[in-house]
């Protein structure tokens, strides 16, 4: 029976094996146009890749990278051990097919399956000498393989969200505090039957504008006092019925004149897709100066 080896994900290996036993021919260039290319070509991909790896934040380097923080000494080691090595070696051929089987292997693992590398390596040796699997047994191990990453993709979502979900409940269990405290210092906090609360700073007369465009000035900041979005002391016109329910309720009550500070909460909000952690507050102090077509 014809015997095949087992090389399940891994991408084709031509362009690399061609060089196993063999060496390329140097095409030389003169000094200056080397060092040139040199410069340009590490550098270039040197920021990219910076500013690439540097800009992810703990979650996303876990879930495309397999590791919790970016550690440039490390990267540096791998990516100058990978830089001497010979490429016309077939040591360097097992080696990238080693690293693509380790990402598959960790996607499987951060799912919860616990597989022994050094279990998956006597395996992959065995196969590799000479004890290869039949047409039949590769087949089924493929379909099993697929089975297991598939299930393993759907692990890694289902802990992802409930990763989430413990965070907005954290975080929505710390907008509650906040809120009771601030009414519990200060009597005038009022909350609406939709959740929105606020407090009156100086009532203006009139009617609110509940409806076209009005002109705000506002700032708008997270419960740590971080700033986020602010109209930087110049009156802006929103449309009341065009921003989110929070801001627009908030809108709807205000005379122009009016002086508030206003809790926006996450359902009242973004949703969770806003500037502030999802399941938090927004706070806005908001002065209406009028209607936008009241000159």
């Amino acid at each position: 029976m014809k015997k095949i080896l087992l090389m399940f994900g891994i991408a084709a290996m031509t362009a690399t094996m061609v060089s196993c036993n063999g060496s390329n021919a140097d095409n030389k260039k003169s000094g200056a146009e080397s060092d040139s290319i040199a410069d340009n070509f590490g550098g270039m991909v040197g920021t990219q890749i910076y500013g690439a790896l540097e800009s992810m934040t703990p979650e996303i380097l876990e879930k495309q990278l397999g590791v919790k923080e970016f550690n440039k000494d490390e990267f540096l080691k791998g990516f100058n051990y990978g830089m001497k090595a010979d490429t016309a070696s077939c040591f360097v051929v097992g080696l990238q097919n080693a690293m693509q089987m380790r990402q598959q292997l960790d996607m499987l693992n951060r799912a919860g399956f616990k597989v022994s590398y050094k279990q998956v390596a006597a395996a992959f040796t065995k196969a590799f000498k000479g004890d290869t699997l039949s047409q039949e047994q590769m087949r089924t191990a493929q379909m099993f393989m697929q089975e297991k990453m598939m299930e393993s993709q759907m692990r890694i979502q289902q802990m992802q969200q409930q990763k989430q979900q413990a965070e907005i409940e954290a975080n929505k269990a710390k907008a509650d505090e906040y809120i009771a405290n601030l009414k519990k210092q200060d009597k005038s906090i009022q909350t609406t039957a939709s959740g929105l609360t606020y407090k009156v700073v100086k009532q203006g007369e009139g009617q609110p504008v509940t409806s076209g465009k009005a002109k705000v000035i506002y700032e708008g900041r997270n419960i740590e006092g971080d700033v986020f979005d602010s109209s930087k002391g110049e009156p802006v016109e929103f449309d009341v019925d065009q921003v989110v329910p929070g801001f627009s309720e908030a809108l709807k009550m205000m005379a122009p004149g009016s002086k508030y500070t206003i809790y926006v909460p996450d359902n009242l909000g973004y949703n969770g897709r806003g500037p502030v952690a999802p399941g938090s507050i927004m706070v806005f102090d908001v002065e209406v100066v009028g209607a936008a077509d009241a000159e």
